[in-house]
């Protein structure tokens, strides 16, 4: 799957751009949200476009890359053309049942479904290899940082 993107805007107030992605089977016209084009006859929107704030300072274009390749909806994009490709198994039936199934859940049991950082207690038990430095020691780490 080939991925492509551009900035489509730049927004210097808001310190922000607009940036399009598209592949080769879900084209930039395809991902139009409406029949508005610009002079180039591009789409004005695409269901793509992502806000991206810029960091202060302004990345340099290797970083600016970087941030927009991350920021692109890549999972969305596989899985449309996941859905497209006859050789997935996307079959969406047994959900038909649940159409219109109202339910209800807290807070609390959602955040429960949320990954959580290990806690301390969950940390491996490493053996301590710290050792208290010499006087010696500490000399040469001295001398070292003056170099």
């Amino acid at each position: 799957m080939n991925i492509h993107y551009k900035i489509v805007e730049l927004w210097p107030d808001d310190h922000l751009i607009v940036a399009r992605y598209w592949t080769d089977v879900f084209t930039e016209e395809m991902l139009a949200s409406d029949s508005n084009r610009k002079a180039d006859g591009t789409p004005v929107r695409c269901r793509t476009d992502v806000t991206i704030n810029l960091p202060i300072p302004v990345p340099t274009k290797d970083e600016l890359d970087i941030i927009v390749k991350k920021a692109g909806p890549i999972a969305w994009l596989k899985m449309m053309e996941d859905v497209k490709n006859p050789d997935v198994d996307t079959d969406t039936t047994s959900i038909r049942d649940l159409i219109e199934v109202q339910k209800t859940t807290t807070f609390a049991e959602i955040e429960n479904l949320l990954p959580r950082p290990p806690a301390v207690d969950d940390a491996p038990n490493l053996p301590n290899t710290n050792t208290e430095l010499t006087e010696d020691d500490n000399k040469k780490l001295i001398e070292n940082l003056k170099k």
